[in-house]
This record gives C-alpha cells, structure tokens and sequence, in this order.
C-alpha cells in the first residue's frame, strides 16, 4: 500500500474518506497542494498564498469514488506531505 509522509506536523488533511469536502490544515504561505489519482493525472492544484495559518477546502464532491494521493510541496520545491486519500 502506499505510506504517509508527513515531513511536517503541523499538516492535517481530513476527513479521511472524504465525501464532499476535504479540508487542509497547516499549509504555508508559497506551499502548493495538489491532487493526483491513481494513474498520476493531475485533478486538482492550489497554490496558498495566504500568509497566515489557516484552512483550505478542497471540494471532493464531483470527484470519482476511489483513491487519490494529495501533496503538498513547499515554495522551494521539497515535499512537505503526501498520503493518499480515499473518496466515497
């Protein structure tokens, strides 16, 4: 299977299966979160710009029941996080 990794922790993404939203707690300013499925396709990117801390909504509601992998990577390009995800 595929393993978290949480190279911050301070970043919380639940719930976990997600049904409509899935929110992202801890990403830093410049940090980009993107969603890729399980054959590596890109599904969703955002990047923060928002100096302070705070929480990102993701909406999952049109996405396909399955798995996904969210990442997070920071401004200077190193991986902060990934885990996959799973949407019912």
């Amino acid at each position: 299977g595929i393993q978290s990794i949480a190279l911050s922790q301070d970043t919380q993404i639940y719930p976990n299966p997600v049904t409509d939203n899935l929110y992202v707690k801890g990403l830093a300013e410049g940090d980009k979160l993107v969603v890729f499925d399980m054959l590596g396709r890109l599904i969703y990117q955002y990047t923060n710009s928002n100096s302070a801390e705070s929480t990102t909504t993701i909406y999952c509601a049109e996405l396909i029941s399955g798995s996904y992998i969210v990442k997070i990577v920071g401004k200077e390009g190193t991986l902060r996080y990934a885990a996959p995800i799973i949407k019912k």
